[in-house]
């Protein structure tokens, strides 16, 4: 299970990353009610757009948060999500790049 923070799944919309990245996962993805209300705040916006779409297409699930012990995990998983951050969106960009030549 991934459960992505709003600020990495904002930049991998922006940077046109998100659909590539969910390709290559091996397992489910997920975001809080929060996330996606953060992250779809400005309807309209590229990012969000993309994000509304791939929500919708039931590629990341949104699911409640309502377990303190939970959301201890989530916190744990997050930290270890934005060490890699910076890895996955560059071999995501240098695929995309690579498929572009």
């Amino acid at each position: 299970m991934l459960v992505f923070d709003a600020s990495t799944l904002i930049l991998l919309a922006k940077t046109d990353l998100l659909d590539l990245f969910l390709d290559h996962l091996d397992d489910k993805a997920f975001i809080t009610e929060k996330v996606e209300e953060e992250c779809c705040r400005k309807p309209q916006a590229f990012d969000s757009l993309i994000i509304q779409k791939v929500i919708e297409e039931k590629r990341i699930t949104v699911r409640a948060l309502r377990s303190k012990s939970v959301y201890q995990k989530l916190q744990k998983d997050l930290a270890s999500i934005r060490n890699y951050k910076r890895i996955w969106v560059s071999e995501a960009a240098k695929e995309r790049r690579s498929h572009s030549l």
